[in-house]
């Protein structure tokens, strides 16, 4: 009877606790405003533009 519990009732109850834990959490918490993303694109280009001078400075081109 033990084996049973361990086989079949425990996973079941695991999985079911797990889907109302995920349940409580808000969906959308991590959600940006377009000011963020916006900032946040910014950089990104400024990180790409930054890497290729520095490519062209090593190779001896600028």
């Amino acid at each position: 009877m033990t084996r049973i519990y361990q086989l079949c009732v425990l996973p079941v109850s695991q999985l079911f606790a797990r889907a109302l834990a995920c349940l409580e959490r808000p969906l959308f918490a991590m959600a940006h405003d377009t000011d963020e993303i916006a900032a946040r694109r910014r950089r990104r280009t400024e990180r790409v533009e930054d890497d290729v001078l520095w490519c062209w400075k090593q190779r001896g081109f600028w």
